[in-house]
C-alpha cells in the first residue's frame, strides 16, 4: 500500500518536484587583451542557481595551460539563488608575461551542484607596451650644403616607457626645422610594422649656420636631432646688363667752323 501511494504521488502532475541546485553563469568563455605595463584587466561573471534552493559553498580553482599565476579570482559571496546572484571577478595581469596568448580554466564549484565543477575558459592576449616617446635610430647628416638633399636621412623609432622599441604601425611622425630656413620634402611619414618612420628627400633651404630637426607625434614625447651645419651653396655667376653705348659723331681735327680763317702762327726773331 505504501508503494502504491508513492507511485501515485510521483505520477501526480500537481506534485512539487524539487530540482537539484545547478551552477548557471553569464558566460563560460572569456577572451581579453592587455598591453604590457598597463596593469590587470578585469572581467566579471554573474552566477545564479539554475535549480531550486540555494547554491552554497561557491569556490574556484585555477588551472593554467600556459603561463602561471597571472589570473586572480574573487567571489563577492559564496551563495547564490535564482533571484540573488553572486559575482565572480577575474583579474588577468599581463605584466609578468611575455608577448603572446595565454590560457587558463577556472573551475567553479558549489556544494551539491549537479553540474559542478563548471569550467570557465579564459584567454589573455598580451600586447606590446604602448609607445610613449620618439627616438632617433639614424641621425640626419651633420653637414649639408644649402639646398642639397641630406646625404643621410633621419629614421625615427617609437619607444615605450621603458625604452623598448614598440612595433606599432601607422603613427604619423612630423619633422620640422629649427634655426631658421625651410625644410622641404616629405616632412610627415607614418611608422611601419616595426615602429619606424624612415624619412627621404629632406632638403634644408635658408641661411647658412647651425640647424636642428625636431620630430613629433600626437601624444608622444618628441626628439631633436644633433646639430646640422648648413654651408652656403655654390656661387652662381650673374651677368650684369651692359649700359647702352652713346653714339658720338667723331670730329676731325681739321674741321673748323665755316667762315673762320685758319690762324697762322709766325715766328718772331
Amino acid at each position: 500500500m505504501v508503494a502504491l501511494v508513492g507511485i501515485a504521488a510521483a505520477c501526480d502532475p500537481e506534485a512539487d518536484l524539487e530540482v537539484a541546485p545547478a551552477i548557471s553563469v553569464s558566460r563560460a568563455t572569456i577572451e581579453t587583451a592587455k598591453p604590457l605595463g598597463t596593469g590587470p584587466v578585469s572581467e566579471n561573471v554573474t552566477i545564479v542557481n539554475g535549480g531550486d534552493g540555494t547554491l552554497n559553498g561557491l569556490s574556484t580553482t585555477v588551472e593554467y595551460s600556459s603561463g602561471n599565476g597571472w589570473l586572480t579570482t574573487t567571489l563577492d559571496r559564496t551563495t547564490a539563488t535564482r533571484e540573488s546572484a553572486a559575482t565572480l571577478r577575474l583579474d588577468a595581469n599581463p605584466d609578468a608575461l611575455g608577448l603572446g596568448s595565454y590560457q587558463a580554466v577556472v573551475l567553479l564549484d558549489a556544494d551539491g551542484a549537479s553540474n559542478g565543477p563548471l569550467r570557465i575558459r579564459i584567454t589573455l592576449t598580451v600586447q606590446p607596451r604602448p609607445p610613449a616617446k620618439l627616438a632617433l635610430a639614424t641621425q640626419p647628416s651633420p653637414q649639408v650644403t644649402n639646398g642639397a638633399v641630406l646625404g643621410q636621412q633621419p629614421v625615427v623609432q617609437l619607444l615605450n616607457a621603458v625604452d623598448q622599441a614598440t612595433p606599432v604601425a601607422g603613427v604619423t611622425v612630423t619633422a620640422m626645422l629649427e634655426g631658421g630656413g625651410q625644410l622641404n620634402g616629405a616632412t610627415q611619414v607614418p611608422t611601419d610594422a616595426s615602429g619606424r618612420a624612415s624619412f627621404s628627400g629632406l632638403v634644408i633651404v635658408g641661411s647658412a649656420g647651425s640647424k636642428n630637426l625636431t620630430f613629433s607625434a600626437s601624444g608622444l614625447s618628441g626628439v631633436t636631432s644633433g646639430a646640422i651645419l648648413v654651408a652656403p651653396g655654390a656661387a652662381v655667376a650673374v651677368e650684369r646688363p651692359r649700359p647702352p653705348r652713346n653714339r658720338v659723331r667723331p670730329v676731325s681735327r681739321s674741321a673748323r667752323p665755316r667762315g673762320c680763317a685758319p690762324s697762322i702762327s709766325r715766328a718772331t726773331r
